[in-house]
């Protein structure tokens, strides 16, 4: 450890500030070497304690005639082993968390004192790579940037969407949710599309409730192959699609399934009288 002196260490009192810098020892790369040496064939379990490395290196006659080339090359193996430490991945997803957590809470400062310095606008998207990480989704503008993001892409693309997705919704409707349970009338009889190529072995259930990671990669995959996707009905094809409804309900078959009531349904619910103040 060295302290540096300099004229901006001297404060107004005409005191010295410390200024402590951490450099890697000679000591510690040997040790380090010595441990990568002794403990790389070693089970688990049974590696050299930091007492036994230490003495090792002592008793080294190697290590005590050193060039100063070779300590340099030990200092710098030991600097990019520490630089890699921590910068490289976290060795658990609750770790991994944890860092773009506080990165993220690190980044957002600096982007709000951006803002309040230089007037500047930012966005900051946050997002999982992986469909088993536990990262939470993070999305940061500051001022009123997020306003923009939310009504003039995020819309637009819902609307995109609407309109590839279902080509017979062309009078204006904007907000169309899939309906899995009424599927059969609310989608195909409705809006003249039929979803192909579900694969068999997943139910025709939401994806959210289909529970296992290996189903939704397998349904992934054929969205994205386009093995499973919509496809318009005729008109003939409709019609038929609806006849074929009909039937069903005149047979007893529960074709459409109602809303669940509500617990107070019949109950009136009358507002309180919401006393004056004096």
């Amino acid at each position: 450890m060295s302290f540096i002196f300099s004229e901006d260490n001297f404060n107004t009192t005409g005191n010295f500030k410390y200024h402590t810098t951490r450099k890697v020892q000679l000591t510690n790369t040997l040790i380090h070497a010595k441990a990568k040496e002794m403990n790389a064939n070693q089970p688990v379990g049974s590696h050299y304690t930091l007492v036994e490395l230490r003495e090792m290196v002592t008793n080294d006659p190697q290590m005590k005639r050193l060039t100063e080339d070779e300590k340099v090359a030990y200092i710098a193996a030991l600097t990019e082993h520490c630089d890699q430490k921590v910068t490289s991945v976290g060795g658990n997803k609750l770790a991994a968390a944890r860092d773009v957590l506080l990165t993220a809470e690190r980044v957002i400062k600096e982007l709000n004192d951006l803002h309040v310095c230089t007037g500047t606008y930012a966005t900051l998207f946050i997002v999982c790579g992986h469909v088993n990480d536990t990262i939470q989704s993070t999305m940061h503008g500051t001022d009123n940037s997020e306003d923009f993001w939310e009504d003039y892409v995020v819309h637009q693309s819902e609307h995109k969407f609407v309109a590839n997705v279902f080509p017979s919704c062309s009078h204006g409707e904007k907000d169309i949710a899939m309906n899995y349970i009424n599927y059969e009338s609310a989608i195909v009889e409705a809006y003249a599309v039929w979803l192909t190529g579900w694969p068999q072995s997943i139910s025709f259930i939401s994806p959210s409730n289909i529970g296992t990671v290996t189903k939704i990669w397998k349904l992934c995959d054929a969205l994205k192959a386009q093995t499973c996707y919509w496809a318009v009905l005729t008109p003939a094809e409709v019609k038929a699609h609806t006849a074929e409804l009909d039937a069903h309900h005149s047979a007893g078959e529960v074709v459409c399934r109602p809303h669940k009531k509500c617990s107070d349904t019949g109950v009136s619910c009358k507002r309180k009288a919401v006393g004056c103040r004096g």
